[in-house]
């Protein structure tokens, strides 16, 4: 008997417990109003949040269109926490409330510095990130060659990058230069890279009808046509991802120039001159004209030959001889005569703006460029224009 009634009052006191818990549990119903503090309106949206003395989040709410909102609390010692973007947090212990009517402020944050950036998104003709590029590429900016004072755009790459071999055909000022991108990769064919200006290819191919003998400089090397301070970049597409792009020309590479465009500017004039001056290189020590006469002379001794001073006159030094002092002892240095130092001159003058709709750039140039050997000269006058209008966002 007494085990069974010490069982009953078990059972009891794990009931009490068991209830008296659920309705120490039992959440509170609280409601309220969430206003703007500037103009007492009633703000859409809010966030409420039950927060713990943990900092845990219990339970959440928004108001609606009227600001009013409807929460249960669990515990009175909890806070309820009112956040909205453009407002400040605001924090209220539950306590004794049942209503609440709350007016947040806003929060104005003045910034102290924006900064806008922007990737690169134009590499060749694609429109791809320079980062997602798989092809073999370099490129040569406006701003590495803005201080040379070149002819032509091949000499501006000369030197500047790697992988592109780049050899002059001749000594005189406008020769032209032979470009190999891939190497020799033909015996017979053309081994000149493909050259796309503004994205169309110029025609490098020499007809049938080519006259050798006849042609000028400019026939050689068309890249003398485009004035260095014209360009804006140049592109150098290395590998055969090119042929993708422009098709079987691409064989022994691309060279791609990007000329100067307008900008959404006002009217910019820019005067550019620039001079070079060229002296003589240090000559290969040759042999005077006594010098060598006394070697061929020894030469002939050591072989047992006397030479006949009537069949080689420049060879005896007769001061009777009338040609002795205009022919055979002059000592005359034929490098030192025709070579001279030379000077360059360049004179550009360019004019770029626009508007939304229209963009212009002009350009106006003259090169005079003199050799180190006399009568070897190359003048240039190029002029070009590049006009962009805008006719709707698909049409240019």
């Amino acid at each position: 008997m007494n085990r069974f009634l010490k069982i009953s009052y078990l059972l009891i006191g794990l009931l009490v417990l068991v209830f008296g818990g659920v309705s120490a549990q039992e959440k509170i119903m609280v409601r309220g109003k969430v206003i703007s503090a500037q103009d007492k309106l009633p703000l859409i949206g809010i966030a409420i949040m039950e927060i713990n003395k943990e900092n845990r989040t219990i339970g959440s709410c928004i108001s609606n269109v009227d600001g009013d909102f409807f929460i249960r609390v669990s515990d009175t010692k909890n806070k309820l926490v009112f956040t909205y973007l453009g407002y400040k947090k605001k924090e209220i212990v539950v306590g004794d409330n049942r209503e609440i009517k709350v007016a947040l402020d806003e929060s104005v944050n003045a910034l102290a510095e924006v900064t806008v950036t922007s990737k690169k998104q134009q590499v060749g003709n694609l429109p791809i990130d320079v980062r997602d590029v798989s092809m073999a590429y370099q490129k040569l900016e406006a701003s590495e060659i803005a201080d040379l004072n070149v002819a032509s755009v091949d000499q501006a790459m000369q030197g500047r990058m790697s992988g592109v071999d780049i050899v002059a055909n001749a000594g005189d000022p406008g020769s032209g230069m032979s470009i190999q991108i891939r190497g020799t990769t033909s015996i017979n064919g053309n081994n000149q890279p493909l050259i796309v200006v503004d994205g169309v290819p110029l025609e490098t191919e020499i007809g049938s009808d080519f006259d050798f003998s006849t042609a000028s400089e400019e026939n050689f090397s068309q890249l003398l046509n485009i004035a260095p301070s014209d360009i804006k970049e140049i592109v150098v597409l290395k590998d055969a991802a090119a042929n993708a792009i422009w098709g079987a020309k691409a064989a022994n590479g691309v060279l791609q120039i990007t000329t100067q465009r307008g900008s959404i500017s006002p009217p910019k004039f820019t005067v550019r001159v620039t001079g070079t001056y060229k002296p003589m290189a240090e000559m290969i020590p040759t042999l005077s004209g006594d010098e060598y006469t006394s070697m061929v002379l020894e030469a002939q001794l050591n072989a047992g030959n006397i030479l006949d001073p009537l069949k080689f006159p420049q060879f005896a030094y007769d001061p009777n001889n009338p040609e002795y002092f205009y022919n055979y002892s002059q000592n005359t240095n034929w490098v030192e005569a025709v070579s001279r130092v030379a000077y360059s001159e360049e004179y550009n003058l360019s004019l770029r703006g626009g508007s939304a709709k229209t963009r212009y750039s002009f350009s106006a140039g003259f090169l005079n460029d003199d050799g180190n050997t006399i009568n070897t000269n190359f003048q240039r006058l190029n002029t070009r224009l590049n006009l962009d209008y805008t006719v709707s966002d698909k049409l240019t």
